[in-house]
């Protein structure tokens, strides 16, 4: 069954649940043909929903030369009535033909709304039909075993080339032999494919190669896959490339009948091929050489395998006909022998246990591989010197005697991939030359026997409550370039002294090479190598702790890194692996985790509690949530998460990027609190437009009013890793001076006195102004001793010492005085009202007047943002004039107030 009809089969499998058939003509469109779309079997008419070009769960906008009259838009869909029924009841809608130069179209999605408003959308994966270019043209599919394969390219051009590959195995190309390369053919750089130079186009335009007949022992073909491209300009059908089918037994011809092996088997010492075949002699090959051959229509072949290296064989027979070739074949597997036996009890999870002093448990999850073998420096490397045993589970393991000392070791998956162990929490990972590197067979787990647990001494410390938390978020290679967790450490006294309590590095797990944001991750449970040794990161959040500083680690639980060890256990083959899932929707170029399986959970579960226990991570910040999705308290993807992690320490903070923000995330899980993009967008935008939208301004302020239960399961901020700096965007809008000044300390001070845990980026606090950079770029630290940086320096300091030490700023209540003589003013309070915080911001390009009401009472007040005092009248009315963009924030008492820096 080709893919088109496998489309159409699984339309209309899908559709007889509810009774209507959808099918299309022609089955295989090109883009000149016309398309139909029928709809049997119903009794009220619709309207067809489309688009072209999907890419997950985004459609393109049909340009409208493709847009068929009655068409209308919603959105980026087409909407265009179903015509009929007609006397036979179908109802049908014609598009097409997808050929416009303003678009190239590769696949028309499709659903289609009834009259009652119930959808027909092929169980909400909706229907999908491929429209190919028609580049390259064929006389049949399937090819028989002894025809030549007539590849025709129509529009071809002098100067091209057809890229052609064989037996595709989940869309990787293998290459052809080289008996089967037509003259002139070289290699592609990847190894998986040949070019070979069309010749030249005839009067229509049209070049014809010809290729095979592949019926050739050293290697069978059963699919011919091709592109074709003019230097830079290629014809790839959209991604799909151009296939063909190679019929090995063509329906009424003779055959070989092999009755062992047949694909898919072990054999383990020996094997015994035997079957029966119309003509004599007959030859065995395997992996493409010539074993032995029989003149026996009845043979058997008896081949040991003692001198043969494991792994994948295929066993080719081959008979001659009169002409024609008889070929079978099948794809065995040559596996040693190796113990099964129960994973020991003294198993810790994944990974490696040390049971005592000199023996260690090796132990690696990997359902449905044949054997696997443990190497390292121990064994000379050697895949043959520890095959380890297979559990009942699925888990592989052995138990080692090993003196004490550091090793390096990998797991050696069926003889043909070497990973590093997934669950490794410490990596090594370079290259000949000794440099940080990518290639996941040079990343070594390092297990070191004899490192004495680490000396923790901050244990007075205690965790800030989440309402007073203020977030230090930072690159690790930004704020300390090429120093790594050491740097860091040295950069501790500022940011204490700054006033926040809690630091927030990008991820600081293990990934490739040595400059990334980390959000790449290749090793969960390792700290990355280049910025330093697992004691590194110990000392810095201990250091941290000393200074009563939270650590809080970024984890991305949504994908990983192509070269990480768990993706390479299984590689791309999605439906064997426990942890990976085909996924064609965007996902920032990684491999997409899994989340549901136990697997998965069991992963994620091992990954929180050992930063938990072994490095006394204070919480987290979950990366990318909407895309890792969640089910139920605690089923999968982010509410397991959190739940896990409570699970190891109750008192942890669970941090959701969550964008937009779900209330029913932080409700109904252990989640507590998730980044509110909403507060930022919003609160930026304004300030940089010099514009106040007040009832805006008091949802972002007040976040219940956005469906949340209480403002401490929102984390506010107005610049983090993900956006252009505050100072820069605001410069770039033709802001400068003193005015520029004032809304980057506006920004702040509305971060600092809104209710709910706060975070600031790194640099934020001085007027950093470098463009946003996925990569290296290091702060500039000078800039805070540029007098033009002073006053938001001074103000970041007094501000974030109010907001982690004033009561009024723990609490829930806040209170907008709108009774303003100036639209573009907010006010506010904060806390009691017997000793709130009082806030002032003027949104607008005009200096504008302020009047603020404070409780009166013993003791003064003060402006936090400057440190100056303030009177109020009589009354406790606070009156001045705020230049365009400034702030005022009005503490009372000095016993209350932040100490000035």
């Amino acid at each position: 069954m080709n893919r088109i009809s496998a489309l159409l089969f699984l339309a209309a499998l899908v559709s007889a649940a509810s009774g209507v058939e959808v099918e299309w003509f022609p089955a295989l469109p090109l883009r000149e043909d016309v398309i139909t779309v029928t709809a049997a079997g119903t009794q009220q008419g619709g309207t067809l929903h489309w688009g072209v070009n999907p890419k997950g769960p985004q459609w393109e906008m049909a340009v409208p030369a493709y847009r068929r009259y009655g068409t209308v838009m919603d959105g980026r869909a087409a909407r265009t009535p179903l015509q009929g029924p007609d006397d036979q009841g179908i109802y049908r809608v014609e598009l097409g033909p997808f050929n416009s130069r303003e678009q190239r179209v590769g696949h028309l999605v499709f659903a289609i709304q009834w009259a009652d408003g119930t959808w027909e959308n092929n169980q909400g994966d909706n229907f999908v039909i491929p429209v190919s270019s028609g580049r390259i043209l064929l006389d049949r599919d399937p090819y028989g075993l002894n025809e030549p394969v007539i590849v025709k390219v129509v529009r071809s051009a002098p100067g091209g080339e057809l890229r052609w590959g064989v037996n595709a195995v989940r869309g990787r190309w293998h290459l052809p032999a080289k008996i089967y390369w037509p003259k002139g053919s070289i290699p592609s750089d990847d190894g998986l494919a040949v070019d070979t130079p069309l010749p030249g186009p005839d009067e229509q335009g049209i070049s014809t190669l010809v290729l095979g007949p592949f019926n050739q022992p050293n290697q069978v073909v059963t699919s011919l896959h091709m592109a074709v491209h003019w230097g830079d300009q290629w014809d790839t059908d959209f991604g799909r490339n151009f296939n063909a089918a190679i019929d090995l037994v063509p329906e009424g011809e003779p055959a070989i009948d092999l009755v062992y092996p047949q694909s898919g088997d072990w054999v383990e010492t020996h094997m015994s091929v035997h079957g029966t075949t119309p003509a004599v002699p007959v030859s065995l090959w395997i992996n493409g050489e010539q074993i032995a051959e029989q003149t026996n229509r009845a043979f058997r072949f008896e081949v040991p395998l003692a001198d043969r290296g494991y792994g994948p064989m295929d066993v080719t027979l081959r008979a001659m006909d009169g002409d024609r070739t008889l070929l079978r074949y099948a794809a065995v597997w040559h596996v040693p022998t190796y113990p099964r036996a129960v994973v020991p009890a003294e198993a810790q999870g994944p990974g490696v246990t040390i049971l005592s002093t000199n023996r260690v448990l090796f132990t690696l999850h990997a359902p449905a591989k044949r054997f696997v073998s443990l190497i390292g420096d121990f064994n000379g490397w050697d895949s043959g010197a520890d095959r380890m045993s297979l559990g009942t589970n699925g888990t592989w393991w052995i138990e080692k005697v090993l003196p004490p000392g550091r090793y390096a070791y990998q797991f050696m998956i069926e003889d043909q991939v070497r990973i590093a162990d997934p669950f490794a929490t410490d990596i090594e990972w370079k290259d000949e030359r000794g440099r940080e590197t990518y290639q996941h067979a040079l990343a070594h787990a390092i297990l070191d026997t004899a490192r004495e647990p680490f000396a923790w001494t901050a244990d007075a410390y205690e965790r800030p409550p989440l309402e007073s938390l203020v977030i230090y978020e930072f690159h690790i290679d930004d704020l300390a370039p090429g120093q790594g967790f050491t740097g860091v450490i040295a950069r501790l006294d500022y940011i204490r002294d700054l006033g926040v309590n809690a630091i927030e590095p990008l991820p600081f797990t293990e990934f490739p090479s040595d400059h990334s944001w980390g959000y790449n991750p290749a090793f969960h449970l390792a700290p990355e190598s280049y910025y330093g040794e697992p004691e590194d990161l110990q000392r810095l959040v201990n250091e941290a702790h000393a200074r009563g500083l939270a650590v809080i680690g970024d984890m991305v639980f949504n994908h990983m890194d192509w070269n990480s060890a768990l993706y390479r256990l299984y590689g791309d083959d999605y439906e064997a692996s426990p942890y990976f899932r085909l996924f064609k929707g965007e996902n920032w170029g990684f491999p997409d985790i899994e989340q549901s399986t136990p697997q998965t959970k069991g992963y994620f579960q091992a990954v929180l509690h050992h930063w938990i226990h072994a490095y006394r991570i204070d919480g987290f910040r979950y990366d990318a949530t909407r895309w890792t999705e969640w089910k139920g308290y605690n089923e999968w993807g982010a509410s397991w998460y959190a739940y896990a992690a409570k699970q190891a320490d109750p008192e942890t903070y669970q941090i959701a990027e969550h964008l937009p923000i779900e209330p029913a995330l932080i409700r109904e899980t252990e989640m507590d609190t998730s980044w509110h993009a909403h507060f930022r967008w919003r609160i930026r935008d304004m300030l940089q437009h010099g514009y106040l939208d007040r009832e805006e301004f008091e949802k972002v302020l007040d976040a219940t009013r956005l469906g949340l239960q209480y403002n401490l399961q929102r984390l506010v901020y107005t610049e983090s890793h993900d956006e252009e700096r505050v100072w820069r965007a605001f410069s770039h809008q033709g802001i400068s001076g003193q005015e520029l000044s004032d809304r980057a300390i506006s920004a702040l001070a509305i971060t600092l006195t809104a209710p709910g845990p706060a975070m600031i980026y790194a640099g934020q606090e001085f007027g950093e102004q470098t463009a946003k950079t996925v990569g290296w770029n290091p702060l500039h630290w000078e800039l805070i001793n540029d007098p033009s940086r002073q006053p938001l320096l001074e103000a970041a300091r007094r501000l974030c010492r109010l907001r982690t030490t004033h009561p009024a700023l723990t609490s829930e209540k806040i209170l907008f005085i709108e009774d303003q003589p100036q639209s573009t003013v907010a006010v506010y309070l904060r806390g009691p009202l017997s000793n709130p915080i009082a806030v002032a911001v003027n949104f607008g390009k005009q200096p504008a007047p302020v009047s603020v009401t404070v409780p009166q009472g013993k003791g003064g007040w003060m402006n936090v943002i400057d440190g100056t005092a303030v009177v109020p009248t009589d009354d406790g009315v606070v009156q001045t004039i705020l230049r365009p963009g400034q702030s005022l924030v009005l503490c009372h008492s000095p016993d209350a107030s932040p100490e000035t820096p």
